[in-house]
């Protein structure tokens, strides 16, 4: 018992040197729900709680073991803000961009693929099936070069921009007629 009185005189009288050592040595990222206050004192009631078991060698024996188990505690904190992922705060429900097409979109949408087709139609039969292999079957200039018979890939890859540009060139033609 006597021990345990010496103990708690000694803590009692580093806590101050102690919080001031400790000032500062906790991270600001590990500053969550600890802070180094906090820290301080639960090391000061871990020995409190030993204090029967702990022994007092020198006068500056508390002090020392109270340094060290803090930068034990401040190292595991730093560990856990480590492994913790970042919190991100999630955007509020009306912000979220729906994954579903809007009507606008759709209407938009329609209408491009109604001038594609109409802009097809007026295209000549090898720009149109070059346009629908590379579009629409979503084939490689590599694969069209060997489906109609250009001797290399570059070949293909200039007859399909070449057909794209006319295509391009035909819907703006019935864009400005509209």
């Amino acid at each position: 018992m006597e021990n345990r009185s010496r103990v708690e005189a000694m803590v009692e009288e580093c806590l101050p040197t102690i919080r001031r050592w400790a000032h500062r040595r906790l991270p600001s990222a590990a500053r969550g729900c600890q802070d180094t206050c906090d820290l301080v004192q639960e090391v000061a009631l871990r020995i409190l709680k030993r204090g029967d078991r702990f022994e007092v060698r020198h006068p500056n024996a508390v002090r020392g073991y109270m340094q060290q188990a803090l930068t034990n505690l401040v190292r595991d904190e730093v560990r856990q803000v480590v492994r913790r992922p970042v919190s991100v705060e999630l955007p509020q429900d009306e912000e979220l961009p729906s994954p579903d097409e809007s009507p606008f979109d759709a209407l938009l949408g329609r209408d491009a693929l109604a001038r594609y087709r109409r802009a097809l139609v007026h295209l000549r039969p090898i720009d149109r099936a070059l346009v629908v292999a590379r579009i629409e079957r979503a084939k490689s200039a590599q694969e069209i070069a060997r489906e109609f018979g250009y001797p290399t890939t570059n070949a293909a890859r200039v007859a399909v921009s070449r057909a794209l540009a006319r295509l391009g060139r035909e819907v703006a033609r019935a864009a400005e007629t509209r």
